[in-house]
């Protein structure tokens, strides 16, 4: 397995579940043509749905790195602005294979 996964967790004020569903659909298609982008995947927790996971993986962390500058990040961003409980931090992951 090679690439570079991150993962964001983003908490959203319960009203504001459908938003975010928006802004998703936003970013989806754009980000998954993105060269370097192997995987990006959405999740809504079962437990709260107003809980998202974002996973994605890159080829590179450089890859990655120019995807969180694209416009159309760069504009849901702003709008997450509007709708977080608290802050959202991407968490880079390496790959440790198992033995």
């Amino acid at each position: 397995m090679k690439g570079y996964c991150v993962t964001c967790v983003f908490h959203v004020n319960a009203e504001s579940v459908e938003k975010m569903k928006a802004i998703i659909d936003s970013v989806y298609e754009k980000s998954l043509k993105e060269k370097g982008c192997l995987e990006y995947r959405w999740y809504q927790s079962e437990n709260d749905p107003a809980d998202f996971l974002l996973f994605m993986t890159w080829v590179s962390k450089e890859a990655f790195e120019k995807h969180v500058k694209t416009e159309h990040v760069s504009d849901a961003d702003e709008e997450l602005k509007e709708i977080l409980r608290k802050p959202y931090q991407d968490i880079g992951w390496r790959f440790l294979p198992y033995k």
